[in-house]
């Protein structure tokens, strides 16, 4: 593992290499799915349990997905801009993906805490998970190798 640019701290995965970078956004995104198919499955069996897995899916992507996207946005993208200035409008745009879907999914989390119909989530859930399979494939395409 090193440092991007020599800004990061050997303990941090070089997210240029596209290899890594796209193992981590499939790990995530297809533990997403998962989780998002048992709340399904809940959904429609058991609204208790449904509460549950998906207050799963919520810490899962408040763990995972937005803490990785804080860090891109802290430690990955600042030195693109630096190298390549021309990319800001791209860089622009990936870091308006990490603030909707932190939106997205703070709203997810008022409907648990509230305790409302939860399949109110459902176009949330998939508005989610498209913008994260769209964002990492345009970040893996443009700024990685």
């Amino acid at each position: 593992m090193v440092g991007i640019g020599g800004n990061l701290s050997m303990a941090m995965p070089d997210l240029r290499d596209r290899t890594v970078h796209h193992g981590f956004h499939e790990q995530a995104y297809q533990t997403s799915t998962a989780l998002v198919r048992q709340w399904e499955d809940d959904l429609s069996r058991d609204p208790d349990r449904a509460q549950k897995s998906l207050a799963a899916v919520v810490d899962h992507w408040q763990s995972t997905t937005l803490h990785h996207g804080a860090l891109e946005e802290e430690l990955f993208y600042p030195p693109w801009i630096t190298e390549k200035p021309e990319l800001q409008d791209l860089i622009t745009g990936l870091i308006h993906d990490h603030h909707l879907m932190r939106q997205w999914v703070d709203e997810i989390r008022h409907l648990l805490d509230t305790h409302q119909p939860l399949n109110q989530a459902r176009l949330l859930v998939d508005a989610v998970l498209v913008l994260i399979r769209t964002h990492s494939e345009a970040e893996e395409e443009t700024l990685c190798r």
